[in-house]
């Protein structure tokens, strides 16, 4: 674990994992790499950034089938 980080077992299985970073570039695509399975608390500010990613990821992705996935007519 790196210098300055500590990760704290909760009782539900979750684990809170606290560390000062430089910037959050890095740590964001952390965080999404666990997908709906991670959390952020805080910063706001990252917050924002996950949430501004997914809305992304949402307009590719959301509201329905991928094209290649379209059931055919009959």
């Amino acid at each position: 674990m790196e210098r300055g980080a500590r990760s704290e077992s909760q009782k539900d299985g979750s684990i809170v994992f606290e560390a000062e970073v430089a910037g959050t570039e890095e740590i964001k695509f952390w965080v999404m790499s666990w997908g709906s399975k991670a959390l952020v608390l805080e910063p706001d500010s990252l917050r924002q950034e996950i949430r501004a990613e997914s809305e992304a990821l949402i307009g590719k992705y959301g509201g329905g089938l991928v094209p290649e996935e379209k059931p055919s007519v009959a």
